[in-house]
């Protein structure tokens, strides 16, 4: 018994096929394997287009998939090529936000990471997808297991049959009440104490390009699913007169663009946004074709992962590919300007030219405040409701709202974090950060392995008891001796 455990207990090492990251994983007395809950999910984008930013690292063993030991794609957890790898928490959470079946990570995304009751009445641990569609187990999983089926995010109250939504009229239709209010209450608003009313998506119509000139006009399809019809930089004329895929080197998709005269370059909306992880990791998802990356005033390729599943130009866009751009390295893809906090419309009559606003005005005391008003789309602040502060740095410490003395100051240059707004009473927001797990059960004779295992999240996967941490601990140890 010392044996087995002292072998089969160094997930790190070559042994293992899964290494790096054990979240979402249970030793099954031979290996690590994937739990169900590693694969439950849905990608948020297409899995073709993740099989593209996560290739698959063994062709032979394929992508996780619930009991088998295939080894995740590097860039799902790490910018390392090769393993052993330290994990890289925001490759993670790119992974996470875009692909976390492909990566084998559900069990990580919101939906599946919430406690279960203390006491459920079946075990949690067993619970298969089957049982996840069951009319029978739905109810009672919701309640008692939702981390097992991705119902974290249900408040405990779910359909009985998976696919009310598809005519949300019987909600209302006479003679179907009964059968709703047993079946359908989460998406008829039927849940116990809710009076949530279900919710219905429409989808906006495709945008169509119509004004070029006749011996053009097979082009039209490409270039407006490419964005050069929407994008509000070129005129009619412009639209007319340029074909920018037959001789652009800015290929593919012209959103952030702007025509200089000789050739299309980056807005400096393109790049002004920051990547929400960090540039290293993009450019290890998002590697240039060329030594440069997209900036203002240049024409550098994108990387063709930015927008496409293709290999090579002319490339068609692929939507699910510029989701995971924007998600999570829009500057590097040089699609600012497609995010949230710049993609809004600018006022009708802007007391300045919003096309020619610069990052140091967007930063400048003087000018800040009227492009907040005016221009938002040109420096991010869409979602700011026409109110900033005028100088960058008063979050730094906000007691400053609150010090006598610094009034006028604040209601000057800090109205956005001091609350002070025109016809706002909303006090600022403080983020707090969470402090990293750490892991301290273990016995004392190796404890030294404790940052590298807690790191790769051994500690923290609830499969894993005190019990076995310390004894598996101990029997490495002593094998050691």
């Amino acid at each position: 018994m010392l044996f087995i455990f002292s072998f089969l207990l160094v997930p790190f090492t070559a042994n293992a096929a899964i290494t790096g990251d054990l979240n979402c994983t249970t030793y099954n007395g031979t290996s690590f394997v994937y739990t169900p809950a590693a694969v439950a999910c849905s990608n948020l984008i297409s899995d073709a287009a993740c099989e593209v930013l996560y290739a698959d690292p063994d062709t032979t063993a394929g992508y996780p998939s619930a009991g088998t030991d295939a080894e995740r794609p590097l860039a799902c957890y790490t910018t390392a090529s090769a393993t052993p790898a330290s994990i890289v928490q925001d490759m993670k959470t790119a992974a996470l936000e875009t692909c976390p079946k492909t990566c084998g990570l559900c069990c990580q995304t919101d939906a599946y990471s919430c406690p279960n009751v203390a006491y459920p009445r079946l075990d949690c641990n067993t619970i298969t997808t089957a049982q996840c569609n069951s009319i029978i187990w739905r109810s009672i999983i919701a309640t008692d297991c939702p981390s097992a089926c991705g119902f974290c995010n249900e408040g405990g109250c779910v359909d009985a049959v998976v696919d009310c939504a598809t005519d949300i009229s019987i909600c209302t239709t006479v003679g179907m009440q009964d059968f709703v209010n047993t079946y359908c209450q989460r998406t008829c608003g039927r849940c116990p104490s809710s009076t949530t009313a279900s919710s219905s998506t429409t989808a906006s119509s495709s945008s169509t390009c119509t004004s070029y000139n006749a011996d053009s006009s097979s082009h039209c399809a490409n270039w407006a699913a490419n964005g050069y019809c929407t994008n509000t930089f070129y005129t009619s004329a412009q639209r007319k007169a340029y074909f920018p895929f037959t001789n652009a080197v800015i290929s593919g998709d012209l959103n952030c663009t702007s025509y200089n005269g000789t050739a299309f370059v980056y807005t400096p909306a393109a790049v002004a946004c920051s990547n929400v992880i960090s540039d290293a990791s993009c450019q290890v998802l998002y590697a240039a074709p060329d030594t440069l990356y997209p900036a203002a005033g240049n024409d550098a390729e994108r990387a063709l992962a930015c927008y496409t599943t293709a290999t090579a130009t002319p490339a068609a866009v692929v939507s699910d590919m510029k989701t995971a751009a924007l998600a999570s390295c829009a500057k590097t893809c040089g699609l600012c300007c497609q995010t949230d906090d710049y993609s809004c419309a600018n006022v009708a009559f802007p007391r300045l030219n919003c096309a020619t606003i610069t990052a140091a005005q967007c930063n400048s005391v003087t000018w800040r405040t009227i492009i907040a008003a005016d221009c938002p789309s040109a420096c991010g602040f869409c979602n700011s409701g026409g109110c900033v502060d005028a100088v960058t740095n008063c979050a730094n410490d906000i007691s400053i709202c609150r010090t006598v003395g610094m009034e006028s100051f604040v209601s000057t240059y800090c109205q956005k974090t001091c609350g002070l707004c025109p016809s706002t009473t909303a006090g600022s927001s403080v983020t707090t950060t969470a402090s990293s797990g750490s892991c301290t059960s273990y016995i004392a004779d190796s404890s030294t392995s404790c940052t590298a295992w807690a790191a790769n999240g051994f500690c923290t996967n609830t499969f894993y008891t005190s019990a076995q941490r310390r004894s598996r601990y101990v029997q490495i140890m002593e094998k050691s001796v």
